[in-house]
């Protein structure tokens, strides 16, 4: 936890004003993302597209939970700081392959 404090205290300090909230929801993307590493252990073909897939499902998923649950303020602000985190990490692959 102090690891996760020290880099959204560096990303603030870098970035900007961002809402810790927002970051949050930019590094699970990231982390995500990071699942394109599997990529030469699994060999599944579109890897990439998949990852995307389950980028944007899990942002929209989250805020949909907070919006029927009622225990989140659902933004679709937090849907696209997910989704960019994931975006960021895999089209990089994506260009290169």
């Amino acid at each position: 936890m102090k690891l996760i404090s020290k880099l959204l205290a560096f990303a603030n300090a870098t970035i900007g004003q961002i809402h810790d909230d927002k970051l949050k929801h930019y590094f699970g993307g990231t982390l995500l993302g990071a699942l394109i590493m599997l990529k030469p252990i699994i060999p599944i073909p579109h890897l990439e597209v998949y990852i995307l897939f389950l980028g944007m499902l899990s942002a929209i998923g989250k805020e949909a939970y907070d919006y029927f649950s009622g225990k989140g303020t659902p933004e679709v602000a937090d849907a696209m700081y997910t989704f960019s985190g994931t975006l960021i990490v895999v089209l990089p692959t994506i260009i290169l392959s």
